[in-house]
Protein backbone atom coordinates (compact mmCIF):
# COMPACT_ATOMS: atom_id res chain seq x y z
CA UNK A 1 0.00 0.00 0.00
CA UNK A 2 2.93 2.64 0.76
CA UNK A 3 4.67 1.47 -2.00
CA UNK A 4 1.84 2.00 -4.31
CA UNK A 5 1.18 5.18 -2.58
CA UNK A 6 4.65 6.49 -3.40
CA UNK A 7 4.78 5.32 -6.76
CA UNK A 8 1.92 7.49 -7.23
CA UNK A 9 3.60 10.26 -5.89
CA UNK A 10 7.00 9.64 -7.74
CA UNK A 11 4.67 9.84 -10.84
CA UNK A 12 3.35 13.12 -9.92
CA UNK A 13 6.32 14.48 -8.53
CA UNK A 14 8.33 13.56 -12.07
CA UNK A 15 4.76 14.76 -14.36
CA UNK A 16 5.29 17.88 -12.46
CA UNK A 17 9.27 18.19 -13.16
CA UNK A 18 8.28 17.06 -16.71
CA UNK A 19 5.70 20.23 -17.26
CA UNK A 20 8.07 22.27 -15.13
CA UNK A 21 11.23 21.68 -17.48
CA UNK A 22 8.85 22.41 -20.45
CA UNK A 23 7.96 25.82 -19.17
CA UNK A 24 11.16 26.89 -18.62
CA UNK A 25 11.93 25.31 -21.81
CA UNK A 26 9.13 27.57 -23.16
CA UNK A 27 9.93 30.59 -21.25
CA UNK A 28 13.81 30.35 -22.71
CA UNK A 29 12.49 30.13 -26.21
CA UNK A 30 10.07 32.85 -25.71
CA UNK A 31 12.84 35.10 -24.38
CA UNK A 32 15.15 34.17 -27.44
CA UNK A 33 12.17 35.31 -29.67
CA UNK A 34 11.46 38.76 -27.94
CA UNK A 35 15.47 39.56 -28.17
CA UNK A 36 15.36 38.53 -31.80
CA UNK A 37 12.43 40.67 -32.38
CA UNK A 38 13.75 43.39 -30.58
CA UNK A 39 17.11 43.44 -32.09
CA UNK A 40 15.22 43.16 -35.64
CA UNK A 41 13.27 46.28 -34.07
CA UNK A 42 16.14 48.29 -33.70
CA UNK A 43 18.08 47.56 -36.70
CA UNK A 44 14.93 48.56 -38.50
CA UNK A 45 14.43 51.97 -36.58
CA UNK A 46 18.36 52.58 -37.37
CA UNK A 47 17.70 51.89 -40.52
CA UNK A 48 14.69 54.20 -40.91
CA UNK A 49 16.42 56.83 -38.90
CA UNK A 50 20.01 57.03 -41.15
CA UNK A 51 17.28 57.90 -44.34
CA UNK A 52 15.33 60.31 -42.31
CA UNK A 53 19.07 61.94 -41.29
CA UNK A 54 19.65 61.59 -45.06
CA UNK A 55 16.30 63.27 -45.91
CA UNK A 56 17.09 66.18 -43.44
CA UNK A 57 16.65 69.30 -45.50
CA UNK A 58 19.73 71.65 -45.05
CA UNK A 59 19.95 74.82 -43.00
CA UNK A 60 17.67 73.35 -39.92
CA UNK A 61 19.79 74.32 -38.11
CA UNK A 62 19.10 77.94 -38.44
CA UNK A 63 15.48 77.66 -37.44
CA UNK A 64 15.81 79.62 -34.54
CA UNK A 65 17.49 82.61 -36.76
CA UNK A 66 14.30 82.41 -38.70
CA UNK A 67 11.62 82.31 -36.56
CA UNK A 68 12.82 85.15 -34.47
CA UNK A 69 12.25 87.32 -37.34
CA UNK A 70 8.83 89.33 -37.30
CA UNK A 71 8.53 89.19 -41.16
CA UNK A 72 8.76 85.48 -40.33
CA UNK A 73 5.95 85.14 -37.42
CA UNK A 74 3.48 87.09 -39.51
CA UNK A 75 3.88 84.52 -42.51
CA UNK A 76 3.41 81.92 -40.11
CA UNK A 77 0.55 83.60 -38.48
CA UNK A 78 1.79 82.71 -35.00
CA UNK A 79 -0.59 84.22 -31.52
CA UNK A 80 0.94 86.86 -29.43
CA UNK A 81 1.83 84.08 -26.88
CA UNK A 82 3.60 81.98 -29.20
CA UNK A 83 5.58 85.36 -30.41
CA UNK A 84 6.13 86.12 -26.65
CA UNK A 85 7.73 82.60 -25.65
CA UNK A 86 10.45 82.88 -28.34
CA UNK A 87 11.14 86.04 -27.67
CA UNK A 88 12.55 84.28 -24.53
CA UNK A 89 13.85 81.28 -26.32
CA UNK A 90 15.68 83.47 -28.20
CA UNK A 91 16.58 86.06 -25.17
CA UNK A 92 18.38 82.73 -23.17
CA UNK A 93 20.00 81.54 -26.32
CA UNK A 94 21.80 85.34 -26.50
CA UNK A 95 22.71 85.45 -22.59
CA UNK A 96 24.09 81.67 -22.98
CA UNK A 97 26.04 83.30 -26.13
CA UNK A 98 27.65 85.78 -24.19
CA UNK A 99 28.09 84.30 -20.90
CA UNK A 100 30.29 81.82 -22.95
CA UNK A 101 32.24 84.76 -24.79
CA UNK A 102 32.77 86.47 -21.15
CA UNK A 103 33.78 83.21 -19.84
CA UNK A 104 36.58 82.61 -22.46
CA UNK A 105 38.10 86.01 -22.42
CA UNK A 106 38.45 85.24 -18.46
CA UNK A 107 39.90 81.96 -19.22
CA UNK A 108 42.28 83.02 -21.61
CA UNK A 109 43.60 86.42 -19.50
CA UNK A 110 44.19 83.76 -16.35
CA UNK A 111 47.91 83.41 -17.95
CA UNK A 112 47.00 79.16 -19.26
CA UNK A 113 47.82 78.02 -22.88
CA UNK A 114 47.24 78.26 -25.98
CA UNK A 115 46.56 74.54 -26.30
CA UNK A 116 43.76 74.83 -23.01
CA UNK A 117 42.50 78.18 -24.36
CA UNK A 118 41.33 75.70 -27.59
CA UNK A 119 39.91 72.78 -25.44
CA UNK A 120 38.06 75.31 -23.49
CA UNK A 121 37.00 76.78 -27.21
CA UNK A 122 35.95 73.40 -28.07
CA UNK A 123 34.11 72.61 -24.87
CA UNK A 124 32.30 76.16 -24.65
CA UNK A 125 31.12 75.65 -28.50
CA UNK A 126 29.91 71.88 -27.48
CA UNK A 127 27.97 73.34 -24.72
CA UNK A 128 26.14 76.16 -27.01
CA UNK A 129 25.43 73.26 -29.23
CA UNK A 130 23.61 71.29 -26.81
CA UNK A 131 21.55 74.68 -25.81
CA UNK A 132 20.87 75.53 -29.33
CA UNK A 133 19.51 71.91 -29.88
CA UNK A 134 17.18 72.29 -26.38
CA UNK A 135 16.18 76.14 -27.81
CA UNK A 136 15.18 73.88 -31.51
CA UNK A 137 13.29 71.17 -29.41
CA UNK A 138 11.25 74.47 -27.64
CA UNK A 139 10.55 76.10 -30.68
CA UNK A 140 9.25 72.91 -32.77
CA UNK A 141 7.30 71.58 -29.87
CA UNK A 142 5.65 75.52 -29.07
CA UNK A 143 4.76 75.91 -33.15
CA UNK A 144 1.61 73.98 -34.67
CA UNK A 145 3.18 70.77 -36.77
CA UNK A 146 1.91 73.51 -40.33
CA UNK A 147 3.71 76.50 -38.72
CA UNK A 148 7.01 74.07 -38.35
CA UNK A 149 6.69 72.47 -42.12
CA UNK A 150 6.74 76.35 -43.14
CA UNK A 151 9.12 77.49 -41.05
CA UNK A 152 11.28 75.28 -42.49
CA UNK A 153 10.65 76.16 -46.07
CA UNK A 154 10.98 79.83 -44.87
CA UNK A 155 14.65 79.44 -43.48
CA UNK A 156 15.96 77.98 -46.28
CA UNK A 157 14.58 80.63 -49.02
CA UNK A 158 16.41 83.52 -46.39
CA UNK A 159 19.50 81.52 -46.06
CA UNK A 160 20.07 80.43 -49.82
CA UNK A 161 19.70 84.49 -50.01
CA UNK A 162 22.79 84.94 -48.14
CA UNK A 163 24.57 82.52 -49.40
CA UNK A 164 23.91 83.63 -52.87
CA UNK A 165 24.85 86.99 -51.68
CA UNK A 166 27.98 85.97 -50.33
CA UNK A 167 29.09 83.54 -52.63
CA UNK A 168 28.43 85.84 -55.44
CA UNK A 169 26.63 82.83 -57.65
CA UNK A 170 23.55 83.99 -59.33
CA UNK A 171 21.29 81.41 -57.69
CA UNK A 172 20.44 80.29 -54.30
CA UNK A 173 19.88 76.50 -56.22
CA UNK A 174 23.56 76.67 -56.80
CA UNK A 175 24.58 76.27 -53.16
CA UNK A 176 26.59 73.30 -52.70
CA UNK A 177 24.09 72.11 -49.72
CA UNK A 178 21.11 72.46 -52.34
CA UNK A 179 23.15 70.30 -54.94
CA UNK A 180 24.31 68.04 -52.04
CA UNK A 181 20.55 67.41 -50.65
CA UNK A 182 19.08 67.19 -54.80
CA UNK A 183 21.89 64.75 -55.15
CA UNK A 184 23.11 66.28 -58.13
CA UNK A 185 26.35 65.59 -59.81
CA UNK A 186 29.00 67.04 -61.16
CA UNK A 187 27.77 67.21 -65.12
CA UNK A 188 24.39 68.38 -64.23
CA UNK A 189 26.05 70.77 -62.11
CA UNK A 190 27.91 72.50 -64.45
CA UNK A 191 24.97 72.29 -66.91
CA UNK A 192 23.04 74.64 -63.74
CA UNK A 193 25.77 76.89 -63.22
CA UNK A 194 26.00 77.37 -67.00
CA UNK A 195 22.33 77.81 -67.48
CA UNK A 196 22.03 80.51 -64.44
CA UNK A 197 24.30 82.17 -66.22
CA UNK A 198 22.53 82.37 -69.19
CA UNK A 199 20.11 83.27 -67.35
CA UNK A 200 21.39 86.04 -65.70
CA UNK A 201 23.20 87.62 -68.89
CA UNK A 202 18.73 87.11 -70.43
CA UNK A 203 17.63 89.08 -67.38
CA UNK A 204 20.49 91.98 -67.17
CA UNK A 205 19.78 92.87 -70.64
CA UNK A 206 15.66 92.93 -69.93
CA UNK A 207 16.22 95.26 -67.19
CA UNK A 208 18.40 97.58 -69.58
CA UNK A 209 15.52 97.40 -72.02
CA UNK A 210 12.76 98.01 -69.90
CA UNK A 211 14.98 100.73 -68.50
CA UNK A 212 15.17 102.46 -71.39
CA UNK A 213 11.43 102.39 -72.24
CA UNK A 214 10.49 103.91 -68.80
CA UNK A 215 12.92 106.70 -69.31
CA UNK A 216 11.46 107.62 -72.99
CA UNK A 217 8.15 107.70 -70.81
CA UNK A 218 9.15 109.55 -68.89
CA UNK A 219 10.70 112.14 -71.43
CA UNK A 220 7.06 111.68 -73.08
CA UNK A 221 5.59 113.64 -70.39
CA UNK A 222 8.22 116.81 -71.16
CA UNK A 223 7.48 119.77 -73.58
CA UNK A 224 10.32 119.58 -76.29
CA UNK A 225 11.99 122.86 -74.78
CA UNK A 226 12.00 120.53 -71.95
CA UNK A 227 13.46 117.70 -73.22
CA UNK A 228 16.11 119.42 -75.61
CA UNK A 229 17.00 121.46 -72.33
CA UNK A 230 17.67 118.14 -70.38
CA UNK A 231 19.66 116.25 -72.89
CA UNK A 232 22.08 119.16 -73.86
CA UNK A 233 22.13 118.98 -69.35
CA UNK A 234 22.95 114.91 -69.95
CA UNK A 235 24.61 114.68 -72.93
CA UNK A 236 24.66 111.54 -74.68
CA UNK A 237 24.78 108.35 -72.40
CA UNK A 238 28.17 106.25 -71.90
CA UNK A 239 28.67 103.50 -74.16
CA UNK A 240 29.61 100.66 -71.85
CA UNK A 241 32.68 98.38 -72.71
CA UNK A 242 32.47 94.78 -73.65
Amino acid sequence: MGQARARRTFRRVGLFNYEASKIRRLRFFSKRLHLIGVFLFVVSISGSLQVMAQEEPPFQDMLINAVIDKKVQTELDLIPEQREELKQISKNLRQHRSDMSKDLKTFSNSGVSEREIELRRRDLADQFEEKKQEAHSRVTGLLLPHQVDRLKQVTVQLVLKQVARKTKISSGILAPQILSYLEVDDNQAKRLESKANELQQRIAKEIQRLTSEAREELMDELTPEQRDKYKKLVGEPVKEKN
